[in-house]
């Protein structure tokens, strides 16, 4: 839950950002360009990291249901 929590605030941060961008002059868009860059890479490396737990957390529940 923490890491979905997570992902949450970065994905509206995200969006926060780019609406800034799409707003901005020239100056604020070059400013913003690497902010948004570095935050679609985390956004992109947390979403990653919550289907391995997800993946992982289901082979734990099958092989636990197959030691039954």
């Amino acid at each position: 839950k923490e890491g979905q929590a997570d992902l949450k605030k970065n994905q509206e941060t995200l969006s926060q950002l780019r609406d800034a961008y799409a707003r901005g002059n020239a100056d604020q868009k070059n400013k913003l360009r690497q902010q948004i860059l570095t935050m679609e890479t985390a956004c992109e490396k947390l979403e990653t990291t919550l289907k391995e737990q997800e993946k992982k957390i289901r082979r734990m529940e099958i092989e636990y249901l197959q030691k039954k």
